[in-house]
């Protein structure tokens, strides 16, 4: 894979993949599924690229509605169901999306964004317990 490749976008409402994990994705909506089936094709090698919509609320999402940043991903398995299909992921990289076209399914080109190299270890250590700190009070409020 190279980039500013055209691969197939599948926008997700309510998830956010990160470069590593591996995943279940259910996919209900036409379009999704249109998306996915075009991403099987062989010249296509099984990837696709997933974005988050910024409304999850929202079931015909255009451009302006997703973010700009995703991943790109590789489907290691698709279950076809009777009106959806669940697929099993694996996002291998975080990228940059360039001219999502909107057609009968998403495509867009992505470029890779690489990881920025830690220098300064004791802001990235106070700024860890910072965010551990707020997530034990938001835990303990949304329990």
């Amino acid at each position: 894979m190279t980039d500013k490749e055209r691969l197939p976008l599948l926008p997700l409402k309510d998830m956010v993949v990160f470069p590593g994990i591996i995943a279940p994705i259910f996919v209900g909506r036409t379009k999704s599924l249109q998306t996915l089936f075009n991403s099987k094709t062989p010249d296509i090698k099984r990837h696709i690229l997933l974005v988050l919509q910024k409304k999850p609320n929202q079931d015909s999402p255009d451009i302006q509605d997703l973010h700009n940043t995703g991943v790109i991903a590789k489907i290691i398995q698709t279950v076809r169901l009777q009106n959806n299909a669940k697929i099993l992921v694996e996002a291998i990289h975080k990228v940059k999306l360039h001219n999502i076209v909107n057609n009968s399914t998403f495509e867009a080109e992505y470029s890779l964004i690489n990881d920025e190299e830690v220098i300064d270890i004791e802001t990235l250590r106070i700024t860890t317990s910072n965010a551990i700190n707020l997530f034990m009070k938001y835990a303990k409020i949304h329990k």
